[in-house]
């Protein structure tokens, strides 16, 4: 399993448009982390808008794995693109709630989100 974390993978001087579209379109899933703090991100819109472009030209795969760290998905975020925020409130949105401090429900839900990442066929 191969993985691209932006902060970390990211090339310098490499434009940025291309270094997202380049990790959303090489990887057979995209993990999303819902929270306050990333949702409203210009970047974060951008990557997710090529995300679920891409999804619709493979006929409806399904590469994005959301992950709420708070309820701002579900209860405040209002993206401009509403179909975006449709596609991701109609997918199974893990639960990492509160598990930066409940070491129980973090490995939980980590098991779950290991299953989910080592299945081989994207549905």
């Amino acid at each position: 399993m191969t993985t691209f974390f932006f902060a970390e993978h990211a090339e310098a001087g490499e434009k940025l448009h291309r270094m997202m579209r380049k990790g959303i379109n090489e990887h057979d899933r995209v993990l999303l982390i819902c929270s306050k703090n990333s949702l409203d991100r210009k970047g974060v819109l951008n990557e997710l808008e090529e995300l679920l472009a891409r999804e619709a030209r493979d006929g409806g795969a399904s590469y994005l794995i959301p992950i709420r760290l708070d309820n701002y998905v579900f209860t405040e975020w209002k993206p401009l693109n509403t179909d975006v925020a449709q596609a991701v409130r109609d997918r199974v949105v893990a639960d990492f709630e509160g598990a930066d401090r409940d070491d129980a429900k973090f490995q939980a839900g980590l098991q779950k989100l290991i299953r989910v990442l080592r299945r081989k066929t994207v549905e």
